[in-house]
């Protein structure tokens, strides 16, 4: 019963990964992220991609944090938060070079959302999304890479509708 509650959960994700990037503002943008990062923690630890669950984690707490506290904590803080995950990822991480794509994408995630420039932040995700795409199709999890394209689609209509397309505007 709870093999089927966590797989409906996952392909649950896919909605989600639309909306995701859609949100204005950085606080926004932190909060709905916390909330997809443990539910696709939880995806990656049901289905053995352990390195993937414990950067998730790790995202998921750093996020959470920059959240609760209004963004006011600086990069040293937030990644001290995530050492515990960190470890455990690379303690238990799976074989091959697949395992090492969510540590690099957890280490540019986080310098990126230190960036003061919204469009930057978004432009690095365009990139740490596509080293999640890669890893979910390495374990053979169809509803992460999906889960993951919708969010790489959302997070560019969401550079055009914020940034490209007003500066295009007639005015």
């Amino acid at each position: 019963m709870l093999d089927l509650f966590i797989l409906a959960l996952s392909w649950a994700l896919i909605p989600i990964g639309l909306l995701r990037y859609q949100v204005r503002g950085l606080r926004p943008f932190l909060g709905v992220n916390a909330l997809v990062g443990g539910l696709v923690a939880i995806t990656y630890l049901h289905e053995g991609g352990l390195a993937g669950a414990a950067m998730s984690m790790a995202a998921t707490s750093a996020l959470a944090l920059q959240f609760a506290v209004g963004h006011k904590l600086g990069l040293g803080p937030r990644l001290a938060l995530s050492v515990p995950f960190i470890s455990v990822g690379l303690v238990m991480k799976e074989s091959g070079f697949a395992a090492w794509l969510p540590f690099t994408a957890f280490a540019l995630a986080r310098a990126a959302e230190t960036f003061q420039h919204d469009l930057a932040l978004h432009l690095v995700l365009l990139f740490c999304t596509s080293l999640w795409i890669v890893y979910g199709a390495v374990l053979g999890l169809p509803q992460i890479v999906i889960f993951e394209m919708m969010g790489l689609a959302s997070n560019a209509i969401g550079i055009w509708r914020f940034h490209v397309r007003p500066a295009h505007a007639p005015g």
